[in-house]
């Protein structure tokens, strides 16, 4: 325990996070199209998001612990990936990653994940059928 005036050691972080994602509306828009089967099963209905954390969170339980906390709230998550931590993206830091995604859709226009992904620097392995396998 750390007594008063005593300095913590371990030193807030600054922590760059890319999400997609779907909040409890896009869930149930996810969830009826699939079921109308106006969705093929490997498509998805996305927001994508660039969002920091200040803090000391165990890096390998981050991304997870997105997920989790989005679908407690009735969401979803697709991709949650640390992407910039203490102004050093270099290092490989885990991410979470749905099984089973092709392309992704905002609302209006449908898009290759793996296209997505790419553009925004990542290197997707990907199947025959496009559909993301993991994140080199």
């Amino acid at each position: 325990m750390k007594k008063r005036g005593q300095e913590s050691k371990v030193k807030s972080q600054n922590i760059i996070i890319d999400l997609f994602f779907g909040d409890e509306m896009m869930k149930f828009q996810n969830d009826f199209m699939h079921a109308g089967d106006v969705f093929e099963k490997n498509k998805h209905l996305a927001k994508y998001a660039r969002t920091s954390i200040v803090g000391t969170p165990d890096l390998d339980k981050l991304c997870m612990n997105i997920k989790k906390s989005y679908e407690k709230a009735g969401g979803y998550v697709l991709f949650a990936c640390i992407r910039d931590f203490n102004k050093n993206n270099s290092p490989k830091y885990p991410y979470y990653l749905k099984e089973g995604i092709q392309s992704i859709s905002n609302g209006t226009s449908f898009y290759v994940f793996k296209d997505a992904l790419v553009h925004l620097g990542y290197t997707p392995e990907y199947d025959e059928h496009l559909i993301i396998t993991k994140i080199l």
